[in-house]
């Protein structure tokens, strides 16, 4: 083999064999809505069909150490496909997180070692044959191996190729497509049963000690319920269905109200409003700041995600107490 020419590997090139070139495109376009967060609109790839047995995919955009690790691991262990492919990548290395200083800027061969038993790890060997083990979790540690190094040929330059497009907003439109049928089949379950729930026992109670129970329940399963669909209100049809199931709730509230007019519980209805209310003005605010879409999790990286969290959290009780 020969020495790859240096512009060849500016982005990083993978070769495939043992594998159908149409399993290679479809493994390929696979990884790329798994990790469509990760690219940009208009990246592409260009696949190169050497010969039956053999397809060569070259980056033409830079991409990180960790998701050139995880497409070569993906293109070896294809879901959905039986076969595991033989899959070795060539990329520069670049961050000091997965490999020591010294070896930035050299050139690394990826693979999956054929003995693999844990599949979330890959090996990269450097040219003085020093090879380190990767796995998903980011820890790295030098291991013996018996493969050495060894450059790949540029002549797949010469054969048939095409070139595979990132279409980001076509990506998230088929995420959002079948997201919103997943909510709205629970949406359609939960519904009834919640305003059924709520209706009966209401309607038995009222008056009573019970009733404030009943109020408790609804309000913060209402609540909840929210909390938990927070990443489908991105989805306009998904917020202002809840949006109408919080209205609802606040209405039979602000109702129960007349005759309760002190009770703190009855202003607890409006909790889930206030949160809907809230949330597209502080989403707003902090894709204007982050350019990314906030998380509720108390255990994001992000320190910016744990106070939007507690400011939408503690802003919606507090409102639902003052309004």
């Amino acid at each position: 083999m020969v020495m790859v020419k240096v512009s060849l590997m500016d982005h990083g090139v993978i070769f495939i064999q043992k594998g159908k070139y149409s399993d290679v495109i479809q493994a390929l376009r696979q990884w790329i809505e798994l990790y469509t967060d990760a690219l940009e609109q208009g990246d592409t790839f260009t696949l190169y069909q050497a010969d039956k047995q053999l397809t060569v995919i070259q980056l033409n955009q830079e991409m990180d150490n960790e998701h050139f690790n995880y497409l070569v691991n993906y293109l070896t262990y294809p879901e959905g496909l039986e076969d595991r492919f033989e899959v070795n990548g060539y990329t520069r290395i670049v961050d000091k997180s997965l490999f020591p200083g010294q070896q930035l800027g050299d050139i690394v061969q990826i693979y999956v070692p054929q003995d693999d038993t844990e599949f979330d790890i890959i090996h990269g060997i450097v040219q003085s044959r020093k090879t380190f083990k990767i796995d998903f979790g980011g820890k790295s540690e030098v291991v013996h191996s018996e493969k050495s190094f060894s450059a790949p040929n540029s002549s797949y330059c010469n054969f048939p190729s095409e070139t595979i497009d990132v279409k980001k907003r076509n990506i998230e439109q088929k995420r959002s497509y079948s997201t919103l049928q997943k909510f709205n089949r629970r949406f359609n379950i939960i519904t009834p049963i919640y305003l059924a729930g709520i209706g009966i026992s209401g309607y038995f109670t009222y008056g009573s000690e019970s009733f404030l129970n009943v109020v408790k329940v609804a309000s913060f399963g209402m609540f909840f319920w929210v909390i938990l669909e927070h990443d489908r209100l991105r989805l306009q049809r998904a917020y202002l269905k809840l949006l109408a199931m919080s209205i609802t709730l606040a209405v039979m509230g602000y109702y129960a109200s007349m005759d309760h007019s002190f009770n703190v519980w009855l202003r607890a209805t409006r909790m889930g409003l206030c949160f809907l209310i809230l949330y597209p003005i502080l989403r707003f605010l902090y894709k204007a700041m982050y350019k990314r879409e906030p998380e509720l999790d108390k255990h994001s990286e992000h320190f910016a995600d744990k106070v939007y969290s507690l400011i939408i959290m503690m802003g919606a009780v507090a409102a639902s107490l003052l309004i």
